[in-house]
């Protein structure tokens, strides 16, 4: 076997070349932003954003040449929500601190915030991004609906655990089946 080492730069390159596939990517993940994220206190970083869709892009290319798999949309989507969270481009350049320590005082929704973005942008490469938008899911993970319980669980992978984005697509399958049945 002969493989041929590649830089990013190299790997992307027939991407830029047909039709802007970085670029359009990128648009869709501010629209992403702009419809359900953004607020005055917070801020998306746009480089990082795009460092992010650039791994997930060499990531996927990488999958294809290395391994011989053509990635469906829930590979896809894992390896998005993979790069979003790992590089976290959402950030907040006015803090509030505590007053006992001095220490930068973060709400929950804060902390949280690159995760579901990431899970927004990862669903939203699935049929099933509507769905889930039409549920209007409680912010809390303690009822028994499942699907609110699958997005809380992922928020808690994405904070305790590294993420394989192998068993991620795994878990968007599921996801992505119990949407079709709830709705």
């Amino acid at each position: 076997m002969n493989a041929q080492i590649l830089t990013p730069q190299e790997i992307l390159a027939p991407l830029r070349v047909r039709g802007g596939y970085i670029e359009e990517t990128l648009k869709t993940q501010i629209s992403i932003y702009s419809a359900y994220f953004d607020r005055p206190e917070w801020k998306l970083n746009y480089r990082l954003l795009r460092e992010a869709i650039e791994h997930y892009l060499c990531d996927i290319s990488r999958l294809s040449a290395f391994r011989s798999i053509i990635p469906d949309r829930h590979k896809k989507a894992a390896y998005l929500m993979k790069w979003l969270v790992k590089i976290r481009p959402i950030y907040f350049p006015i803090q509030k601190t505590q007053p006992e320590n001095g220490l930068p005082a973060y709400s929950r929704q804060q902390l949280e915030s690159n995760d579901w973005f990431a899970i927004y942008c990862g669903l939203s490469e699935l049929s099933s991004f509507p769905r889930l938008l039409a549920l209007r899911l409680p912010q809390n993970g303690n009822d028994d609906n499942p699907v609110a319980n699958t997005l809380r669980n992922l928020i808690y992978l994405f904070h305790h655990h590294p993420i394989d984005a192998e068993f991620l697509a795994s878990e968007l399958y599921l996801l992505d089946e119990l949407l079709k049945v709830k709705t």
